[in-house]
């Protein structure tokens, strides 16, 4: 095989893969906005869900342009992502606390959807695919404004009178490169 057909190859695994991550997203999304006590939160996760339902067209459209990606894969990192923050709020009792690892999980879902548009955009760019690439961009544009809404809810709920606190925002702003 060369190494456009290989390349080829990885983009539609890729699309499979995204297109179920979004689905999972879908319904996480649903599930911890529930779990949200922070009305205004609650609000701003509810306000994701047609941005999401738009990236799951966005990506059916880059399968039928691709042809051949229309399997669903199951993403375990997803299901890591979100299992490992219901773990870490069964520990915690105070509901702001709760609210905030709720927001914390929903960034680690961003930066690892980032990451996977980031490959797929740069298969297509290898790929010479420009529509598709332009599609792909589109979504990163709209992941990374997503990111920056969770960062701005997150850094909201935590005091800064505290020097913890104050390390804890700048550590997290200081990780994500799109804030």
């Amino acid at each position: 095989m060369s190494s456009v057909s290989i390349t080829y190859e990885l983009a539609v695994h890729q699309i499979q893969q995204l297109y179920s991550t979004e689905k999972q997203c879908l319904m996480y999304l649903k599930v911890l906005a529930y779990k949200l006590t922070n009305l205004y939160w609650k609000d701003v996760l509810w306000e994701l869900l047609p941005l999401t339902h738009q990236k799951i067209k966005q990506l059916h459209r880059l399968q039928t342009i691709v042809q051949g990606a229309s399997e669903t894969v199951n993403t375990a990192g997803i299901n890591g992502i979100v299992s490992e923050g219901f773990e870490q709020m069964k520990s915690v009792e105070n509901s702001e606390l709760k609210d905030a690892l709720i927001v914390h999980t929903l960034i680690l879902l961003n930066h690892y959807k980032l990451g996977s548009y980031r490959i797929l955009l740069t298969y297509f760019q290898f790929l010479r695919r420009e529509n598709e690439a332009n599609i792909v961009q589109t979504i990163l544009a709209q992941e990374e404004g997503t990111l920056s809404k969770l960062m701005r809810i997150l850094s909201s709920s935590i005091p800064t009178s505290s020097p913890i606190s104050e390390a804890f925002v700048t550590e997290i702003h200081d990780a994500t490169p799109f804030s």
